[in-house]
């Protein structure tokens, strides 16, 4: 599940970099919804999994603080460009 969620992603960033018309943006984000459903939703079950239910709250913490710490990173280094 996680691979073939990978896969969607793949063309996602040439759909949006060489869009002629926004029903390519529609199209990248409709193949990112399916890569999101398979990969992260696969990605959070293993996590659990590796750190037991006792610690499970601190994973999922740490994963949601580091997702928008990127997004934050990210947004960050477009205004400085």
């Amino acid at each position: 599940m996680l691979v073939i969620g990978w896969l969607f992603a793949i063309p996602v960033p040439f759909l949006i970099i060489f869009a002629p018309s926004w029903s390519w943006i529609i199209a990248a984000n409709v193949l990112l919804g399916i890569n999101q459903g398979l990969a992260w939703s696969t990605l959070v079950v293993m996590k659990i999994d590796l750190v037991g239910p006792s610690r499970r709250g601190l994973a999922m913490g740490l994963n949601e603080a580091f997702g928008y710490i990127a997004v934050a990173l990210t947004a960050w280094g477009w205004i400085i460009h």
